[in-house]
C-alpha cells in the first residue's frame, strides 16, 4: 500500500523513492546504496512536492544535476581494457559521494558500452541532461586520457582536458578527472573534501593498477579460476 494511506502529506518524491526501493522486480529498485543516498539527499531539499528531481534546490544555492560517465573508450590493446573499466567505475564512485550530483551506476553504463546512438539519445535512456565522454590509451610507459562534459540538452561543451602522465601516475590522472569534473559541475570545496574526491592519493602506483585489473577479472569471471587469477 501506499505510504500516504498512513502518513498525511508525503512528498511526492519520497513516495516516488520508497515505490522504487519496494519494486517487485529486483531490477527496477536500486541497485546501489549509493544512488538511493542521492534521491534521499535530493528529497530532502525539495522547495514542493511536486518539483521534478533534476531541477530542485539544495540549501539556498546548488542545484541537483544527473549525470552519467559514459564508459572511456580504450584505444589501447585489449590487454588494457581493464583501464577503460576501472577507470570508469570508479569515477562513478567518486561522484555518486558528492551526494549532490545524480550518476547513473555502472550497469546502467554498460548497456552503451558499444553504443553507436547519438549521445542525446543516450542521455534521454539514462535519463540525465549532463555526460561525460572520454578515451583512454596507453603506450609503452605512459597513459593518455582526454574527456569532456557535455550538457545534452543546451547542446554545450561545459569542460574539456587531456592529460598525458607516465604509466606511473594512473591515479593521479583519475583523481584530476573527478575534482576537474567536480568543479566543473560548481560542486563546492566542502562538499569534494568529504566526498574524499580530493582526498589522500594513492601511495603506491603499481598496487593502483593492481587493483583495476583484480576488479576487471573478478567482475568478469566465469569460473573460480578467475577469482583466483583476481585474488
Amino acid at each position: 500500500p501506499p505510504l500516504n494511506r498512513f502518513v498525511k502529506d508525503v512528498p511526492v518524491e519520497l513516495q516516488r523513492i520508497i515505490d522504487k526501493a519496494l519494486a517487485k522486480k529486483t531490477a527496477e529498485r536500486y541497485q546501489d546504496v549509493g544512488q538511493l543516498g542521492g534521491d534521499l539527499k535530493a528529497a530532502i531539499g525539495l522547495k514542493s512536492p511536486t518539483a521534478p528531481l533534476d531541477s530542485v534546490t539544495i540549501g539556498e544555492k546548488r542545484e541537483v544535476k544527473s549525470l552519467a560517465v559514459l564508459y572511456l573508450r580504450n584505444l589501447g590493446t585489449d590487454k588494457d581494457e581493464f583501464l577503460s573499466y576501472g577507470i570508469t567505475e570508479d569515477l562513478i564512485i567518486d561522484l555518486t559521494r558528492i551526494g549532490t550530483v545524480r550518476v547513473s551506476p555502472m550497469r546502467a553504463i554498460l548497456k552503451f558500452k558499444d553504443s553507436d546512438a547519438e549521445l542525446t539519445d543516450i542521455a534521454g535512456k539514462l535519463n540525465v541532461d549532463i555526460v561525460l565522454d572520454g578515451s583512454i590509451h596507453r603506450a609503452d610507459s605512459s597513459i593518455r586520457v582526454s574527456a569532456q562534459l557535455i550538457d545534452v540538452h543546451n547542446d554545450r561543451n561545459l569542460w574539456a582536458e587531456r592529460w598525458e602522465e607516465p604509466i606511473e601516475n594512473l591515479s593521479k590522472v583519475k583523481q584530476s578527472l573527478s575534482e576537474s569534473i567536480s568543479q566543473a559541475l560548481e560542486v563546492g570545496q566542502t562538499l569534494m573534501d568529504l566526498a574524499l574526491v580530493s582526498g589522500q592519493k594513492t601511495a603506491n602506483p603499481a598496487a593502483y593498477e593492481n587493483y583495476l585489473r583484480a576488479k576487471y577479472n573478478f567482475d568478469h569471471k566465469k569460473d573460480k579460476s578467475d577469482v583466483s587469477v583476481a585474488l
